[in-house]
């Protein structure tokens, strides 16, 4: 396997292969390539230049997972993913994307699904430089500069402070709930399929599965602040005929996709 992220042009074919080369002959049925080339065009613009960017060691760590991902699932024999970055011009292949495997289908499926990540998952952005001397960062296709910065923050989160992310999230969403009393749980699972006793029996079975015994009354207790008696008696309303519809609407639903 080889994965590569180059900043000069490239020749593909020449590529592909020299790096079969090191593949045992015999030993695979089927070779998909894939070679993406810069078009002078996009969006009804003439385009003269484009800028590649990435974030280094980021970019060549979701490939890396990408490609044993594919290869794993795919069962192929072997990978060879480059791609460009930095100015490249109309005509510079940009990316390539190479899998080989015992069979075809296998190396259709994995080719097509590596290209599909490269457009729309892997942490490039690019900027197109206009002939009429404009320049632009491209949202379509390509992660974006917004989505970018979110890729490098979920790498470098830890895994505790993502989990007091969490936490803190999970407490600011329960004192909501308390604080409005008024809406009810039917309003609830009608609007979004879940309430506060939903969020109680999620709350209890993750104490169960580390081993932390707690009853469902004492898990509703936690999520509405006190009592579900209490909170029944003091907030709770009779549901109306067209509340009662609803929720009879979507259970009818939800056992028509089981």
């Amino acid at each position: 396997m080889r994965i590569e992220v180059l900043e000069s042009a490239f020749d593909p074919w020449q590529e592909v292969v020299q790096f079969e080369t090191s593949i045992a002959g015999g030993t695979f049925g089927a070779t998909a390539v894939f070679v993406g080339t810069m078009r002078d065009f996009n969006e009804g613009d003439s385009i003269t230049t484009m800028t590649l960017e990435h974030y280094a060691g980021m970019t060549e760590q979701h490939l890396v997972k990408l490609a044993e991902s594919v290869s794993s699932e795919h069962e192929l024999l072997d990978v060879l993913i480059l791609h460009r970055v930095g100015d490249i011009q109309p005509g510079d292949p940009i990316v390539l994307a190479a899998v080989w495997s015992a069979h075809r289908a296998q190396a259709f499926e994995a080719c097509e699904k590596i290209v599909e990540d490269l457009k729309s998952r892997a942490p490039f952005w690019k900027k197109e430089h206009l002939s009429d001397g404009e320049i632009r960062w491209v949202e379509h296709n390509t992660v974006g500069p917004k989505r970018a910065i979110n890729l490098i923050w979920k790498l470098v989160m830890d895994d505790k402070t993502r989990t007091e992310i969490e936490a803190a999230t999970f407490r600011r969403l329960v004192e909501h709930f308390r604080t409005h009393t008024e809406v009810q749980n039917i309003d609830l699972m009608n609007l979004a399929n879940f309430c506060r006793n939903c969020l109680s029996k999620w709350y209890r079975a993750a104490a169960d599965e580390r081993g932390h015994e707690l009853s469902y009354e004492d898990a509703r207790e936690i999520v509405y602040g006190i009592p579900y008696s209490e909170w029944k008696e003091q907030y709770q309303s009779e549901a109306g005929a067209e509340q009662q519809a609803a929720y009879q609407a979507r259970q009818d639903a939800e056992a028509q996709n089981i």
